[in-house]
């Protein structure tokens, strides 16, 4: 796995550090490289014999003579050679301690021929046979380094010296840090605020935690009380109780006012409403409502009778005859304490809205409603008057017509209170004002 290389810092301008100048290319003047002397000719160099050397030196020394500093094998070479003036091959094979101690003027001149000596021959290679001793280059001896697997005293592994050729690591100098920028009187203000906001949070935080353990602890259920505002019950407080769940003893704080709301009005059908309160340090105050029972609509199971609200509160065999009856829809597995479920869903909203209207506009009571066409909606007024609306257009100005037409002395064409027929109030005229069409003796 690669490593992650550490992100750069940036570098700002004033703290960038300085370049270093590169170096000049140097400036040769030109034609300086025709000025190198020429390379002599093979014929006309110097010779140096070693072994011939050293043998001529021996034997002026046994003689008591000394020795010239250098005899040259070669043929003489004019002084007006360039090779002579650069003086650099004339002198090349010259012993060192010799060139020093020679005079400036025979330097670079060669020995004059020694008499009854013939001129040495050139050799075609060095006469010097022995073998040279191998070079034995002293290598340095290894760091004492432990063993591996095993450190110094102390814990710690010596540090190991640097290898040939190995850089020393260096730190990097860390830019100086810049002194902070004063603060505005703005930034100042708004810092304030928000440690302000930052402290105010946390003491509420704090006496929250401190609220509920003392709730845990302190707060116990000693009383249930039930109260019934609207009447009587079919239950009694034994039973609202039992429903509730929770006995005295128990924390105040343990449960969920909401979700037991629910259970009870599910486990007593009868109740339409329930509220919990509590009450410090250790009561509970239960609600109810009673339930009314308003309609019935038919479902596979049997009559489902419902409350104002569209409860289920029981499953009858048969229709009461008090009730507002359903016609045109069916329940879906009705069960007591569960709300209404039609097996066509878009058909309870019109029927929630239809009873609501008619009972705002003072159509009661209503004995049956007729769903199964939602174009020709209709429904049984008093038991003797059916009214047809239609669809579900302008379905107010359609019952205030209906009810002028059918409340005696509200216009010159009411209904007596005996009339008995069927009253369409669904169609208008070219004017755009309701028509109205009675046929009598026609449910």
């Amino acid at each position: 796995m690669a490593s992650k290389t550490p992100p750069k810092k940036p570098v700002y301008p004033k703290q960038e550090p300085p370049r270093r100048p590169k170096p000049a290319r140097p400036v040769y003047p030109p034609g300086a490289g025709a000025q190198r002397a020429p390379r002599r000719p093979a014929e006309k160099r110097l010779i140096f014999d070693y072994d011939k050397e050293m043998a001529r030196m021996a034997a002026h020394t046994q003689t008591g003579q000394t020795a010239a500093p250098f005899v040259n094998l070669a043929p003489p070479v004019p002084e007006d050679t360039p090779s002579v003036q650069n003086g650099l091959a004339a002198g090349a094979g010259r012993p060192e301690r010799e060139r020093r101690e020679a005079p400036p003027g025979e330097l670079f001149r060669a020995a004059p021929p020694q008499a009854g000596r013939k001129p040495a021959e050139r050799p075609t290679a060095s006469r010097r046979t022995e073998a040279l001793p191998p070079l034995e280059i002293p290598r340095p001896a290894p760091p004492n380094r432990p063993p591996q697997g095993h450190t110094a005293p102390g814990g710690k592994r010596p540090p190991r010296p640097p290898q040939a050729g190995q850089r020393k690591k260096t730190k990097k100098r860390r830019p100086p840090k810049q002194p902070p920028r004063p603060l505005t009187p703005r930034e100042l203000r708004r810092r304030r605020i928000r440690r302000a906001a930052l402290a105010g949070l946390l003491a509420v935080i704090l006496l929250g935690i401190g609220l509920w353990a003392s709730a845990k602890v302190l707060f116990k259920i000693s009383e249930i009380v039930v109260e019934t505002p609207e009447g009587e019950v079919r239950y009694d407080t034994s039973q609202i109780t039992a429903a509730f769940g929770h006995v005295q003893g128990e924390n105040l704080f343990g449960f969920r006012g909401k979700e037991t709301q629910q259970n009870i009005a599910a486990a007593l059908p009868y109740l339409e409403d329930v509220r919990i309160r509590r009450q410090l340090p250790d009561t509970v105050i239960i609600t109810v409502t009673p339930a009314v029972e308003a309609s019935v609509v038919e479902s596979a199971l049997g009559w489902a009778v419902l409350s104002q609200s569209y409860k289920v509160l029981r499953l009858e065999a048969g229709p009461p005859e008090e009730l507002v009856r359903i016609n045109g829809v069916q329940a879906e597995a009705p069960a007591p304490g569960q709300p209404l479920k039609l097996t066509e869903e878009d058909k309870l909203p019109l029927l929630q809205t239809l009873l609501e209207k008619t009972a705002a506009q003072g159509l009661v009571p209503i004995n049956e409603i007729d769903l199964s066409n939602t174009l020709e909606i209709s429904f049984l007024y008093q038991g003797r008057i059916r009214i047809v609306l239609g669809t579900s257009n302008d379905l107010d100005y359609k019952l205030k017509w209906a009810w002028r037409m059918v409340t005696p002395g509200e216009t010159s064409d009411s209904l007596n209170e005996s009339d008995r027929g069927t009253l369409d109030v669904s169609a208008r005229g070219e004017d755009g004002l309701g028509r109205a069409r009675w046929r009598a003796g026609i449910l």
